[in-house]
């Protein structure tokens, strides 16, 4: 059998009270050992009631969790169960004393500590959670406050005076009970319904119940139905002490059970002033034609307690009234600051164009819509090269053009960092066409922002809603095109086409594999020869990496190395890459005398050298292999360092260390010519589409000449790439370039014949 919950189980305290009652009563109800004893037992019941009330109110107080009001409230009630203690302690010493027959009339002095009880229960409960703050909140607390005496004052001495046995005495008399009870009762009910009551609704149901039974009590006895001490009476007496014990001993049973029981109230408004009106009112009908002077003063006191009531509401009203006005203020500012942060969600700030997500929200479909999507070519070097500023008034300049362009129902929005989108409707396939040349040209013009004057180019991807499902899918497509489009070159524009979206599935596919492929043996690295041109000896090698998969075979460096640099692969597979060239070299330098002046030159990517620590990376390999500074030599592409942001200052820090740099693939980018003043290269490396022709193409040999005499004007060492004739060698060394690499000398070869080609004789061209 399981344990039984502890919210389950009875309560012993609440049990052995609710047994008192039921004992007691059944001890009234029967004529054993007569009213007298009855009456000396039920004073000391009364006594030890109010002492555990005192401790279980004192014990609720001490609760964790409580703020300041609420322990305050169960602390006054901890000392007020000590007045009625003693007031109840009186009563018995009095009836077991001075009276004979015993009585348990109330003296004036048990009265008193009664009062003294009570009083500051109610200060304290119209007073909660604190003392008015303002001085409209204190006149409205002392107008409640002046209500209620008054009122329970005229009550009092309706009470004192008016004859029990006058004729419609049972009416009057069950007026004033049920008028008692409703003023009694109303401190607890207004406590209860405040917004932060210091009681739950659970625990304040035996206030209530002892309010009304004492209600019940006074009609009993004064309506002449029975006496003070009958069975009746006595069991009406014990039930109100009995019913507060239950109060505390509820509310810490259900705190403890759930600590947010408190937090669960309603609000609302005093009823008090309406309350006192009601009970005056109640005497006032009652008052016979002919008013004894004591009547004749309830008969002034009703309209003196109306006017504090209207009063009091007349103030309330006017402080609503200025709270509507405030909240129909607020409301306004929320509706202001509502527009403008739905302006700020779905428009871009710099542009004022529509985002990404107001691009969405408006883009209602229509069928045959047509999606341009245009991104400002090269945005990122103006960006790191002029500055963010310049950057900004670059990406205004687009935007203003490209609504110059669209038509009133077209949506253009800026939906990435440098991309745009241009929503067109009812297009044909040639007329989307034709808005993207227009889009291209009209953006190709130069723009001047400050001191510069800068060349602007785009591309833009075209898609189609007849290929899209959705916006989502729309701008997917769009996507796929602008790719395919710079994969062509900048300034294009590409039509999305359903077989562009199966190469994008192949390259996730092959992505998937390549990142199972790093850390295992399916990559291995090939170093291919830089001969001297003179000579015919081996100076160096450039390390090339290749991949085997286990399923799919050899896959060409052209395929997954754009993948690995698209997806950030190349960071873990570039720093496997030069770890392992470091450790050949350094084995070729241990074991063969041949390779002591041999330079190992690793291709290095511009996400690599973004990649923080990697100086120090470089440096703990040098440290690690043992291999010189001065037999390394990082390749980079001219793209890779206009990209890079700071990647110049890497490429410092690295030749600082006695490292070699080389420029790969020299001549192809747009800034080549102005690398060389910023980038500390010490080698260029002449790119193979100059060389293949540089026999039979005076353009080409031309670049290659003036590659040279730059180098020689530099002090730069050049090294010409893709040399796979006799006659392409002699014409370069012609030329003066004194290293060539390219299949007329070797291919890539595998460590082991490297150092066979060491060891023979050099190959003479």
């Amino acid at each position: 059998m399981g344990r039984i919950p502890v919210a389950a189980r009875p309560d012993p305290v609440l049990t052995g009270l609710a047994a008192l009652v039921v004992l007691y009563g059944a001890w009234c109800l029967s004529d054993l050992g007569g009213s007298d004893v009855r009456s000396h037992v039920l004073l000391p019941i009364q006594v030890v009631c109010d002492a555990i009330f005192t401790v279980l109110a004192f014990r609720v107080s001490a609760l964790p969790g409580h703020d300041t009001p609420t322990r305050r409230f169960w602390r006054v009630l901890s000392v007020a169960g000590i007045w009625f203690a003693f007031g109840d302690l009186l009563g018995a010493v009095r009836t077991f004393l001075y009276t004979t027959p015993p009585t348990l009339e109330n003296s004036p002095l048990r009265a008193a500590f009664f009062f003294g009880g009570v009083v500051p229960i109610v200060v304290t409960i119209l007073r909660h959670p604190g003392p008015p703050r303002t001085g409209a909140e204190r006149l409205r607390f002392w107008l409640d406050c002046a209500a209620f005496l008054l009122a329970g004052g005229l009550l009092a001495q309706s009470v004192a005076g008016l004859p029990i046995g006058a004729g419609r005495r049972e009416m009057i008399t069950g007026l004033l009970a049920a008028a008692l009870v409703l003023v009694a009762t109303f401190a607890v009910i207004k406590l209860v319904l405040s917004g932060t009551a210091p009681i739950t609704r659970r625990a304040a149901a035996p206030l209530f119940g002892a309010l009304a039974v004492m209600g019940i009590g006074l009609a009993y006895r004064t309506s002449g139905l029975g006496t003070a001490d009958d069975p009746v009476s006595l069991v009406l007496r014990l039930m109100p002490t009995v019913l507060l014990v239950a109060a505390p001993r509820i509310q810490g049973l259900q705190l403890r059970a759930d600590p947010g029981a408190l937090d669960r109230a309603y609000q609302a408004k005093s009823l008090l002033p309406a309350t006192s009106v009601i009970v005056v009112g109640s005497m006032f009908f009652l008052l016979p034609d002919d008013p004894d002077p004591q009547q004749i003063v309830l008969l002034a006191g009703v309209p003196v307690v109306a006017v504090l009531a209207i009063a009091r509401y007349l103030l309330a009203e006017r402080d609503s009234s200025a709270v509507i006005k405030r909240l129909d203020a607020t409301l306004d500012e929320l509706r202001g600051r509502e527009g403008e942060l739905r302006e700020q969600s779905t428009h871009d700030p710099l542009t004022g164009l529509l985002n990404r997500a107001g691009f969405v929200e408006h883009s209602a479909r229509r069928e045959r819509d047509a999606l341009l999507l245009v991104d400002v070519d090269d945005f990122k070097t103006v960006n790191d090269t002029l500055g963010h500023g310049v950057g900004d008034a670059l990406l205004r300049v687009v935007a203003e053009r490209l609504r110059a362009i669209t038509r009133a129902d077209d949506l253009v929005a800026r939906i990435g960092a440098d991309e745009f989108a241009l929503l067109a409707g009812d297009l044909t396939d040639e007329e989307t066409e034709h808005l993207a040349e227009r889009v291209l040209a009209d953006l190709a013009h130069p723009v001047r922002v400050g001191d510069h004057e800068l060349a602007v180019r785009a591309s833009v991807g075209i898609a189609t809603s007849c290929h899209a499902g959705s916006t989502d899918a729309l701008i997917r497509n769009a996507d796929i095109a602008l790719y395919a489009a710079k994969d062509r070159g900048k300034g294009m524009f590409q039509r999305y086409l359903p077989e562009m979206g199966e190469r994008i599935v192949e390259a996730a596919r092959l992505s998937r594999h390549l990142r199972e492929a790093i850390g295992t043996d399916q990559f291995h690295l090939l170093y291919q020869p830089i001969v001297d041109l003179d000579t015919g000896r081996i100076r160096g090698v450039e390390t090339l990496v290749r991949w085997v998969h286990p399923e799919r075979g050899p896959v060409s460096p052209a395929e997954f190395i754009p993948v690995a640099e698209n997806t950030g692969l190349i960071v873990p597979l570039g720093r496997w890459i030069l770890a392992e060239a470091c450790r050949q070299a350094a084995e070729w330098r241990a074991t063969d005398p041949n390779a002591r002046h041999l330079t190992v030159s690793v291709n290095v990517a511009g996400r690599q050298l973004e990649e923080p620590g990697f100086v120090a990376e470089v440096t703990g390999l040098l440290d690690e292999t043992g291999l010189p500074p001065d037999r390394l030599t990082i390749e980079v592409t001219e793209t890779a360092v206009i990209e890079g942001g700071d990647v110049v200052d890497v490429l410092n820090d690295l030749r600082a260390l006695g490292l070699g740099l080389a420029l790969d693939d020299f001549g192809t980018a747009a800034s080549s010519l102005g690398l060389l003043l910023t980038c500390p290269v010490s080698q260029l490396k002449l790119d193979r589409s100059f060389v293949e022709a540089v026999t039979t193409t005076d353009r080409q040999a031309a670049v290659a000449t003036a590659v040279i005499q730059m180098a020689r004007a530099l002090r730069l060492r050049a090294v010409a790439e893709g040399i796979e004739t006799t006659e392409q060698a002699e014409y370069l060394r012609h030329l003066g370039y004194r290293l060539g690499q390219g299949f007329l000398f070797a291919r890539p070869l595998p460590p082991g014949e490297i150092t066979q080609r060491l060891a023979a004789a050099p190959v003479r061209v």
